[in-house]
């Protein structure tokens, strides 16, 4: 086909080769003009979007400029229609989606870590706070329209979509992409709505959750309720996977994902104001002024991995998150840097055999006999109790038999008068028995003492029986002893895997072929921007990760889903061609041999812990034990006590 005949205000106009082409045009480079290409539109615009493209050329500046792709002077056809624009060339630039997704990053940013995140984050923030500043609107805020580079700065792209005002005029954005449209919007025509920067502050947040998030979407999540729940839906129903609301709208993230927190807790609750309800209320999400602040914050603060040294993570968070989810996952999330002669944090050469001494240096020391019940005599209380009972006893005996004889006597003598005798005779019999009653009442009180000291001595011994063994040192110490092993077979260990890579050449060649071709990028029937937010969520981002458990595992996804993925997979299957003439890739070799390396850094390290981890074993369990022996010698003693008191009462 013949290119287009068309004009600026500079004179005609000579395109070049084409750079790409979507819906609505092609871009094509402009010969005679560098740094500058031309988009052309399939048909005229419409007088509307000439006159929009008009006042975009008035508004263009330098900043502007530098952050975007923006109109620089529109294209006429030779009747005059607007048929284009001119706009500066984006190079050195990649869809930001290849770099906040782990499987794209490590190919296409490999020299991407955490902070490259953080700060590509911020600036994405600063492009939009400048727009906004201006009284402009993205509109269809989406990661398509975003460009990120190698050194973290970031191009926004589409620009004559943008929603544009000139005083009481608003040249409005007519399109949008579900998956970061907001609530409010969710399932309207975009045609006739003006929006507003709050509009925008939603989409922002999701694409700054995107590159915080190893390319998680906040909305796709797993719902405990009966029906699906796509990221659109969830979207308008406030139902934010990672919130702290989650539970109660049946919502939590995906498996192998971080926590929020790994983005600091001001930026947590920057994500939990802009996705929630409240967020609706015009001017209520975080401004992208505010995300600018808050990532500066976030920027200043990272620590760099012990074990890994392409993992940078928040000095607060205290662990690095990174690893143990590449080890459940299965994913690497960062590319491996090349790290020659590791030198562990001591700034040693790290030795094998002076580890272990160190390690086996370490003992526990014997545990102490189990302390028996000590011989003990009646306490000062128990003895007085016990005489003033015998006495008591021996007094009572005398008093009944005078008091007996004393009323037969009295009876005898004034018979008329022997009912007044027996009652007194029963009355002084009463009140002797009481004696002995309150004799018995005491005997009882030692008995319940004795029973009280004997359960709380059977509890002390079953608590130092249970809580004062060896078992956590030990388990360390048989712990530290497998790692041992595996660093000494570490070679064996990188040999075994050279081999198994040499014998899987066809499938680890196919596996490559298939990371090209990202789903993100694909059309694939019935997989929309929602649907690909989905899969990206659950670490399915290219044809090589389309396998059937995985992708019946995404919330919404079932067997017709999968067969549509398998098939498109399949049709890239046809195309690769296996050369076994091909020496093995070296990259596999420099894969291995970095897992091999971060092993035996995780191992060393390990190691190199070890004796401080098994000293602290070491006092603890003597702290442990010294409290134990105390409680238990302190209850043996009560229990011998209670026993001897209660004898001598008894």
């Amino acid at each position: 086909m013949p290119l287009p005949q068309v004009s600026s205000s500079r004179g005609q106009i000579q395109l070049g080769a084409e750079l790409g082409r979507g819906g609505e045009g092609a871009v094509y480079e402009v010969v005679g003009i560098p740094g500058t290409v031309a988009k052309v539109y399939h048909k005229p615009a419409s007088s509307e979007k000439a006159e929009k493209l008009s006042v975009m050329v008035s508004m263009a500046t330098p900043q502007l400029l530098a952050l975007t792709a923006w109109p620089t002077d529109v294209l006429r056809h030779s009747n005059g229609t607007v048929y284009g624009l001119l706009m500066p060339r984006i190079e050195g630039y990649k869809d930001v989606h290849s770099l906040y997704g782990p499987k794209s990053r490590r190919s296409e940013f490999p020299e991407a870590d955490w902070r490259h995140l953080v700060r590509t984050a911020a600036n994405t923030a600063r492009a939009f706070a400048v727009l906004h500043d201006l009284g402009c609107v993205v509109g269809d805020v989406n990661h398509g329209g975003i460009k990120a580079s190698r050194d973290t700065t970031v191009k926004l792209i589409d620009c004559d979509s943008f929603q544009i005002s000139k005083g009481a005029k608003h040249y409005l954005c007519d399109v949008g992409v579900e998956n970061f449209t907001p609530p409010e919007l969710q399932g309207k025509p975009f045609q006739g709505v003006l929006r507003t920067p709050n509009h925008d502050n939603f989409g922002l947040a999701v694409i700054i959750f995107n590159l915080l998030m190893m390319g998680r979407h906040p909305f796709a999540g797993k719902y405990a309720g009966r029906d699906e729940m796509p990221v659109e839906l969830a979207i308008a129903q406030y139902r934010y996977a990672y919130g702290r609301d989650a539970a109660v709208s049946l919502m939590e993230p995906p498996p192998h994902t971080p926590s929020v927190l790994v983005a600091s807790q001001s930026v947590a609750e920057l994500w939990e104001r802009a996705f929630s309800r409240a967020g609706a209320v015009p001017n209520r999400r975080p401004s992208a002024r505010d995300w600018v602040a808050a990532l500066a914050t976030l920027e200043k603060t990272s620590t760099r991995c012990l074990v890994n040294p392409g993992h940078h993570y928040l000095t607060a968070y205290g662990s690095c998150p990174w690893c143990p989810i590449e080890k459940a996952s299965g994913t690497l999330l960062f590319a491996i840097p090349v790290v020659a002669g590791f030198i562990p944090p001591g700034g040693v050469a790290f030795n094998i055999d002076v580890a272990w001494s160190r390690i086996t240096a370490i003992r526990l020391p014997d545990r102490v006999i189990e302390p028996q019940l000590p011989t003990l005599t009646a306490s000062n209380s128990a003895m007085r109790i016990a005489g003033r009972r015998r006495r008591g006893q021996y007094f009572a005996v005398v008093l009944r038999g005078l008091t007996a004889i004393g009323v037969l006597a009295l009876t005898y003598v004034m018979l008329d008068l022997w009912p007044l005798w027996i009652l007194v005779g029963v009355v002084a019999w009463f009140v002797v028995g009481r004696a002995g009653k309150r004799a018995v009442t005491d005997i009882q009180s030692f008995a319940e003492r004795r029973k009280k000291a004997d359960a709380a001595y059977q509890e002390a011994r079953t608590r130092w029986m249970s809580e004062g063994g060896s078992d956590p040192f030990i388990a360390k110490l048989r712990e530290l002893e497998v790692r041992q092993t595996d660093l000494r077979d570490l070679p064996n260990r990188r040999q075994s895997e050279y081999a198994r890579l040499t014998r899987d050449r066809q499938k680890n060649e196919l596996r490559r072929f298939l990371e090209k071709f990202e789903i993100e990028s694909a059309t694939i029937p019935g997989v929309g921007p929602a649907k690909r937010s989905m899969l990206a969520s659950y670490n399915i981002e290219t044809a090589a990760d389309v396998e059937q458990s995985a992708i019946l595992n995404v919330p919404g996804f079932g067997p017709a889903m999968v067969k549509k993925l398998e098939k498109w997979r399949h049709g890239l299957e046809q195309q690769f061609r296996f050369n076994p003439n091909i020496a093995l890739d070296p990259r596999d070799v420099a894969d291995l041999d970095r897992r091999i390396d971060m092993e035996k850094r995780a191992l060393e390290k390990a190691l190199q812990d070890g004796p401080a981890e098994l000293v602290h074993l070491r006092e603890q369990i003597v702290a442990q034990r010294n409290a134990l022996q105390k409680l238990l010698e302190a209850a043996a003693a009560e229990l011998a006590q209670s026993e001897a008191d209660l004898k001598a009462v008894s």
